[in-house]
């Protein structure tokens, strides 16, 4: 995984799009500068490199690095002090992000850390985040990925119920609604949302307080389309001062006006979104009703879930329905980080358990933290 995420980034791909038998060689499509660096780069970080590196694939080439490599190395240590001190706000360093995840996500482990940052890297904002809150933020989106993918969750203290040996014994059948209301889209997430589809932009890199003008570096052309695209999903949107008022600000107007997402727009994305990149026979009806079934989302709530996870959407249509059905529980996760609730399983609505969140006690914690160690410990070998 180390490997596959410094050839990420220095290719500026995903992560998951390079699979195992793919050659640094092939990656680089002929372009022996470039093929240099990068092997120069991996120098770094493992030691030493075999000859024939860039002809074997990714596969082989971790195997071959793994005996000896201590990770993080040189290499990855510095993106990782890099990032921090490009990217999040000033005041924010390694010291206050172990503090906010030892307190949040009873993260302890310093290499637990770094391997969520790491790990984080080729999502990275584009440009440093204007305000605390947008860091915290990026860093529970990261999180609930980094534990999405390897099935592992993380919440609030007293909320880790994922590991399966607890005993409690459980109530009788009854069921309960979940703890959160079916809440629209708040009009400040509609705008970023479409706001960073139009600049190819993630959701979380656009701050509250710019305004249109300003994310537009002044272009005339995009800043009209952007108005266009504002006025025909809020319709009581102002006619003056669109573009140069905070996004803030102009979001409080709208929810002021009587706005419930999804409007126009919003819909048509999601539309798109949905009819492009789910497989064949996998409709709206059936997003829903995973969403409902396995996440206790009400309409409003699922349609709210779809606008958040418009930037995060695959960038061609998934091959199965199994595909389809995790990338919705990946963006369900963030959403529920992003607005502060905890996701249901689906257990209330079929009567079983009602819902029932056992309480973590410090053997519980403990246990926690020795799978969080296993687990970094499989992402940091080569």
């Amino acid at each position: 995984d180390v490997l596959r995420t410094l050839l990420a980034l220095k290719l500026n791909k995903a992560s998951n799009d390079l699979t195992d038998d793919a050659t640094i060689q092939s990656l680089v499509g002929g372009k022996s500068a470039l093929q240099n660096e990068i092997v120069g780069d991996l120098e770094k970080e493992f030691g030493s490199m075999p000859e024939s590196a860039a002809e074997m694939t990714i596969a082989e080439l971790a195997k071959t690095l793994a005996p000896g490599y201590t990770p993080l190395g040189e290499l990855s240590k510095g993106l990782i002090t890099k990032f921090v001190s490009s990217k999040l706000p000033g005041g924010m360093g390694m010291k206050a992000i172990r503090s906010y995840l030892e307190k949040t996500k009873q993260i302890k482990e310093v290499s637990a850390v770094e391997a969520i940052l790491f790990s984080s890297l080729p999502r990275a904002p584009k440009s440093r985040l204007g305000s605390e809150k947008d860091a915290l933020s990026w860093l529970d989106s990261s999180v609930a990925l980094f534990g999405e993918e390897r099935g592992i969750s993380f919440s609030q203290p007293n909320d880790l119920a994922i590991i399966p040996q607890q005993s409690w014994a459980p109530p009788q059948p009854q069921t309960q609604a979940p703890s959160f209301s079916d809440t629209p889209a708040t009009a400040i997430d509609t705008i970023k949302a479409m706001l960073a589809l139009k600049l190819k932009k993630n959701i979380n890199e656009i701050q509250s307080g710019v305004s249109i003008e300003e994310l537009a570096n002044g272009k005339s052309a995009l800043v009209n389309e952007i108005i266009g695209d504002i006025q025909k999903e809020f319709p009581s949107a102002p006619e003056d001062g669109v573009a140069s008022t905070p996004i803030s600000d102009l979001a409080k107007q709208l929810d002021g006006l009587g706005y419930k997402a999804p409007g126009p727009v919003s819909q048509g994305l999601i539309d798109k979104l949905v009819s492009s990149k789910m497989p064949g026979g996998f409709g709206m009806a059936a997003v829903k009703s995973h969403l409902s079934t396995t996440k206790s989302l009400g309409p409003d709530r699922i349609n709210a879930a779809l606008i958040y996870g418009l930037t995060d959407a695959p960038a061609s249509r998934v091959n199965s329905e199994e595909d389809a059905k995790a990338w919705l529980d990946k963006i369900a996760s963030s959403y529920a980080v992003h607005a502060n609730i905890q996701l249901g399983n689906g257990l209330a609505s079929s009567g079983n358990v009602g819902g029932y969140i056992p309480q973590m006690s410090n053997e519980m914690t403990e246990k926690l933290q020795m799978k969080l160690v296993s687990l970094v410990q499989d992402y940091l070998e080569a």
